[in-house]
């Protein structure tokens, strides 16, 4: 016997195989949609006759401690008005559905802001 025989898969073996596979690919399904959800920032209706889109800029983002035993963070904004004032902003949101890339100091994103609440400022898409 000098050729090593090679085994090959059981059926049973090929079922677990795929069955893992099908289980990895729907991890990684979920995974993905739960990276790209947005659906926990604060974000909601279009903006009111009051409230305008405009751009702020990303200048920190803190770790926020935990709420409901869920890591939060706070993204620290820079929001400027019609008139080209700078507003502090900040906004709290879950850790888990974050994109954290998109929140890196120096980027801008868009915020719902109302000139007459200036305290009230939320992300917009």
């Amino acid at each position: 016997m000098d050729e090593k025989e090679v085994k090959k898969p059981t059926k049973l073996r090929r079922w677990l195989i795929l069955a893992f596979l099908l289980a990895a690919l729907g991890l990684a399904a979920v995974m993905a949609v739960r990276g790209r959800s947005d659906g926990d920032e604060k974000t909601a209706a279009p903006p009111t006759e009051e409230e305008t889109v405009m751009q702020a800029k990303v200048i920190r983002v803190e770790d926020a401690g935990s709420e409901n035993n869920e890591p939060m963070v706070d993204i620290g904004l820079l929001v400027t008005d019609e008139n080209g004032d700078e507003l502090p902003a900040t906004i709290r949101l879950p850790l888990k559905t974050t994109p954290l890339l998109r929140f890196q100091p120096g980027r801008t994103v868009p915020v719902r802001y109302d000139p007459k609440n200036p305290d009230k400022v939320v992300l917009a898409e």
